[in-house]
């Protein structure tokens, strides 16, 4: 997503605010930088997660999880998209699958 693409793997659920303040009165001139990440909350997101809108129905919901769920599994998307980095994709693939299955909760 947009700042993920921005920052280069950051997840679209952080917010990155960047503060600069400069003193110019100080000798030299002092420059402060201050970077602040914020975590949205998971709950605000799981509509999003699960790819339904607010006003989805139980059934919808429901419906968008067990579909998503077939697409992801790790034990189904192992093999197509973890071609040689076995570990490292593998803990993607299940901390996927768990913000849906969470969402899904």
């Amino acid at each position: 997503g947009g700042v993920g693409r921005f920052l280069g793997g950051v997840d679209d659920d952080v917010v990155v605010v960047v503060v600069v303040v400069v003193f110019l009165e100080s000798s030299p001139p002092l420059l402060l930088v201050v970077v602040v990440v914020v975590v949205e909350a998971q709950d605000q997101n799981h509509y999003r997660v699960l790819g339904v809108p607010r006003e989805a129905t139980t059934a919808d919901i429901k419906a968008a999880f067990r579909r998503q769920a077939r697409e992801k599994h790790p034990d189904k998307t192992f093999q197509k998209k973890c071609k040689g980095r076995k570990s490292r994709c593998a803990a993607r693939l299940n901390d996927e699958f768990a913000k849906l299955s969470t969402a899904y909760e």
